[in-house]
């Protein structure tokens, strides 16, 4: 395969297949409408956590690590965006990973023109769960682990007695830079990774060898996954600005303006960014797959001239 005859055109060719697979089969929307559901189910309980009955199971870990104050109001309002990011994540792992698996299954199968039913779909990403729990788990672990380095390294740096960094100074550091470097660093290993779980529900591949082969993919297409994956989280930049100066928002409106923001990040990030990003990464991964003469395969570590092992679509 020429790879740059199969780059060229490439945005245009997976925008344009994307919308004919939400178009021809909006149902594949519905895996995202349940984990958007799920999570706001868990929003609201974290909102009620001051009350009863809430309070006596959630109360002790708030008051252990942010305080007693936190669990009244108006201050439980500040932590609501932490706990509910931790939340987040946790439901991302345990149940987002099977909902969009079952979404890239529900995709594969129209690529490949094969009946597409949602509950068989749902089950083929069964099947994988373990697979697709432990890439997200790990995922999120690198990111959590390299999100901390950073800030750690900035405060220890500082603390060391530095006055300045790049001729800015350590508020400037620790303030309005340091979200930026973070999303940035979201950026990058949601395009490094970008394919692995299409990797694991098209291509059949195991744990690291659907690592690896989505980093290579991404690679190979590197300028088309960064503007995929950066354009689509931008989409979240309001949300995420709104977040950072929930102070301000709390002294200038009202508490609860804060719960409306995190019910929008909800909605954007769960129904409109991750259905896109699955769309968009899903339909590249067939594409190239239809188009690739084995280099990949070769790439990540398969024996040359080996017979390909057949994959199971779904």
């Amino acid at each position: 395969m020429d790879l740059a005859v199969f780059k060229k055109g490439l945005l245009g060719k997976a925008l344009s297949k994307s919308l004919t697979t939400f178009r021809q089969y909006p149902s594949i929307v519905i895996p995202f409408l349940a984990f958007t559901i799920i999570e706001l189910i868990a929003l609201i309980a974290l909102y009620n956590i001051p009350r009863q009955p809430l309070v006596g199971i959630l109360g002790p870990p708030v008051r252990t690590f942010w305080g007693e104050k936190f669990l009244h109001y108006p201050y439980n309002f500040l932590i609501l965006p932490k706990i509910s990011y931790y939340s987040r994540i946790v439901l991302s792992v345990f149940f987002g990973s099977l909902l969009m698996g079952t979404a890239i299954a529900l995709i594969g199968a129209f690529h490949y023109k094969k009946p597409i039913r949602l509950g068989k779909a749902l089950q083929f990403a069964f099947r994988k769960y373990i697979l697709l729990f432990a890439v997200l788990l790990l995922l999120t672990a690198l990111y959590y682990f390299l999100d901390k380095c950073i800030t750690l390294g900035l405060v220890k740096y500082f603390i060391a007695g530095h006055k300045k960094l790049l001729f800015l100074n350590a508020k400037a550091w620790l303030g309005p830079i340091l979200p930026v470097l973070t999303f940035l660093l979201a950026i990058l290993l949601q395009s490094l990774f970008a394919y692995a779980l299409p990797a694991v529900i098209i291509g059949n591949e195991k744990l690291l060898s659907a690592l690896w082969k989505s980093v290579v993919l991404c690679k190979r297409l590197f300028i088309t996954t960064l503007i995929i994956v950066t354009v689509t989280l931008l989409l979240f930049v309001p949300i995420l600005t709104l977040i950072y100066n929930s102070t301000f928002l709390i002294n200038k409106l009202f508490p609860e303006f804060i719960l409306y923001v995190l019910i929008a990040g909800v909605i954007a990030n769960s129904l409109i960014i991750d259905l896109c990003l699955t769309l968009f990464t899903t339909n590249i991964y067939v594409l190239y797959s239809d188009a690739n003469d084995g280099t990949l395969a070769q790439e990540t570590g398969k024996a040359s001239g080996a017979k390909k092992e057949k994959k199971h679509k779904p």
